[in-house]
C-alpha cells in the first residue's frame, strides 16, 4: 500500500523526469562515506531504465543495452563504475511498464538481467529482484 502512494505521487501528471540517472546515482552511493558500514543495504525502486545522454539510453537507442560485461568496458562508463558495493545487499523492486514506457529496444528481462549481473560484478553479496507490474498500465 505504500509503495503504491509513492508511485501514485512519482508518476503523476504534473511530474516530469528529463533524465534517468540510475547508474550516476549509483555511483553517488558507492562514494558516499555513509553507505560504508558493514551491515548495508539498498532498495531501488526504478523501471531500470538508464537514460542520460553521456552514458546510455537504455531501450531507446538501439544497441545501448548490451550485456553488462560489454557496457562495462565501455570508456564513458569508467568514470561511473562504482567504487565499493562489496558485501551490500541489494532489493530492485523493477517497475514493469509496457513497451510505451519501456522503449522497442529491449525487454524487462534484459534489464533484470543487466543489473543483476552489475550487482555481482561489482560485489553485491546478495541481490534479490522483484517485478512489481504497474496495474494502470496496459500492454505489462
Amino acid at each position: 500500500q505504500s509503495l503504491d502512494r509513492i508511485l501514485d505521487s512519482a508518476l503523476s501528471d504534473n511530474q516530469h523526469a528529463d533524465g534517468s540517472l540510475i547508474l550516476e546515482q549509483l555511483f553517488a552511493i558507492s562514494i558516499d562515506r555513509k553507505f560504508g558500514s558493514e551491515n548495508r543495504s539498498l532498495t531501488i525502486v526504478s523501471d531500470g531504465i538508464e537514460s542520460s545522454l553521456g552514458l546510455a539510453q537504455f531501450c531507446v537507442v538501439k544497441g545501448d543495452l548490451p550485456s553488462y560485461e560489454t557496457f562495462s568496458q565501455r570508456p564513458q562508463f569508467q568514470r561511473y563504475k562504482p567504487h565499493s558495493l562489496s558485501g551490500a545487499k541489494l532489493k530492485f523492486l523493477m517497475l514493469e511498464g509496457g513497451i510505451e514506457q519501456r522503449g522497442p529496444y529491449c525487454t524487462t528481462t534484459e534489464i533484470a538481467q543487466f543489473y543483476h549481473d552489475y550487482a555481482i560484478a561489482n560485489g553485491v553479496s546478495e541481490a534479490d529482484f522483484q517485478l512489481v507490474p504497474l496495474p494502470w498500465i496496459d500492454g505489462n
